[in-house]
């Protein structure tokens, strides 16, 4: 699914400002509250090619922090300038239905609008087309 970090992230690409990300009609009709997660939201780089993740981070020697039904959370270290180990979500989409998919969209949506110390940031999402049967 992504990287997540509780830090703040490097400045070698991990978010790219050269398309604006909101318009001022956006802003303009948004609370402060609203314009505040979309900002935070449109800090998050997203990538739906997943060998861009195997270009982006090391993910040898790294060890597995967690495991739930549906993935495997693991460490990662990012390659290049400053590196920095981040924390790596993988969720198996292969038997997913398309409201599964739905929801998961959703979740990684509010989860990229939090911005606290205490809650692991996202800071990339890759997807990769599931292989297996979906409804």
């Amino acid at each position: 699914m992504g990287c997540t970090s509780s830090t703040s992230s490097d400045a070698d690409g991990a978010t790219d400002l050269s398309k604006p990300a909101l318009s001022r009609q956006t802003l303009g009709n948004a609370s402060l509250g609203d314009a505040a997660d979309a900002l935070t939201s449109a800090f998050v780089k997203q990538h739906w090619d997943a060998s861009d993740l195997e270009a982006k981070y090391d993910l040898s020697g790294s060890r597995q922090l967690g495991k739930g039904a549906f993935g495997v959370v693991r460490t990662c270290k990012r390659l290049g300038g400053g590196g920095g180990e981040y924390a790596l979500k993988t969720i198996s989409l292969d038997f997913a239905s398309a409201s599964a998919l739905k929801e998961l969209k959703n979740e990684i949506d509010i989860q990229r609008a939090f911005d606290h110390p205490h809650i692991a940031r996202i800071v990339e999402t890759f997807y990769a087309k599931p292989t297996g049967p979906t409804e």
